[in-house]
């Protein structure tokens, strides 16, 4: 019998240890003094940085069903190159065998960077790292447009693909796009363009293309390149399709081309400004059949807790530039 009641001592010493043991740890997690802090979700500019028309009288409808998206996608960081000079020459050597004496020049406005060899001018622009590569004289051609020949749409996607890769020019993420005949133009060359895709979403906008530029008897005449350089930053909420439609319906975001019709298709894309931009998001991309031609429109795709606003920033432009202006007078 003591046996028995040393044993049940024991057990209920230990039980209560344990009891004890949780109750602290509870204690710790839950109260306020020992919470930890949670890092505070930092905003991202808006989304757009370009003006357009709005077209409030829009008249949009959409019959088919929502797609189904992630509740969050990440957005991502850009990393800006410092372009000098050693900067443009690397470049030019690296992907175009251009001499190390050529000449270089610098324009007065935007600072571009010409780079002018025998037969090619680079052009770099310091802002974004991105540049074109053009034939010298491409457009003095004594044959006249009407007599010149020009590969066919498929041969002119390969021409482009062989040239890129010959000269380390084409990403691994870079994709295949259409090719535009210009032959009738004053540009007189068969386009091609390529696209970019992160990790399942194509891009939208002209911070993200390859343009290759053939001319007659497949000879490349010019390639522009734009293509940021980025890394994940962090994760965020999306708006539902359903959100985006309705606000894009109520006149946000942006419509261009039309504001009548029917929205054949809703995609998420990232959007990549040809502009100097720190932070790559997500945007929804309508695409709208109109009564008389096919139009579009872009809505910010992040929930509009994690944006400043449009307006914000505008407040944020206005006051960088009065501050500019003070230095300037100082």
């Amino acid at each position: 019998m003591q046996i028995n009641k040393l044993r049940k001592s024991l057990a209920l010493l230990i039980l209560a240890i344990i009891l004890t043991a949780t109750a602290l740890v509870c204690f710790k997690t839950f109260h306020p003094k020992h919470k930890k802090a949670q890092a505070p979700i930092q905003k991202v500019p808006y989304a757009l940085d370009f003006e357009a028309p709005t077209h409030t009288m829009r008249s949009l409808s959409f019959e088919g069903r929502f797609p189904k998206v992630p509740s969050k996608m990440m957005v991502y960081k850009v990393i800006h190159p410092h372009v000098t000079e050693a900067y443009v020459r690397q470049l030019a050597r690296e992907h175009f065998d251009m001499p190390r004496d050529a000449e270089l020049k610098r324009s007065s406005g935007l600072s571009l960077y010409w780079l002018r060899g025998r037969d090619w001018e680079l052009e770099v622009d310091p802002s974004n790292g991105s540049f074109s590569m053009s034939r010298m004289g491409r457009q003095s051609s004594q044959i006249p447009a009407e007599q010149q020949e020009y590969p066919s749409a498929e041969d002119c996607k390969r021409i482009a693909v062989e040239y890129l890769k010959k000269h380390d020019l084409l990403p691994g993420d870079a994709y295949l796009g259409g090719v535009v005949d210009n032959t009738k133009s004053s540009w007189r060359a068969m386009s091609v363009g390529f696209g970019r895709n992160i990790r399942g979403y194509k891009s939208w906008g002209a911070g993200a293309r390859i343009s290759v530029e053939i001319g007659p008897g497949g000879q490349v005449v010019d390639i522009l390149k734009q293509w940021q350089e980025i890394v994940p930053y962090r994760e965020y909420h999306v708006k539902s399709p359903q959100e985006a439609f309705e606000e894009l319906q109520k006149g946000k975001g942006v419509l261009m081309h039309g504001e009548k019709g029917r929205v054949k298709s809703i995609t998420l894309r990232y959007y990549a400004s040809p502009q100097k931009q720190d932070y790559l998001q997500p945007v929804y991309y309508f695409d709208c059949a109109g009564p008389v031609h096919h139009f579009y429109g872009v809505v910010p795709a992040l929930k509009a807790e994690h944006v400043k606003s449009a307006e914000e920033m505008r407040e944020i432009l206005q006051e960088k530039l009065k501050r500019d202006a003070n230095s300037a007078t100082q």
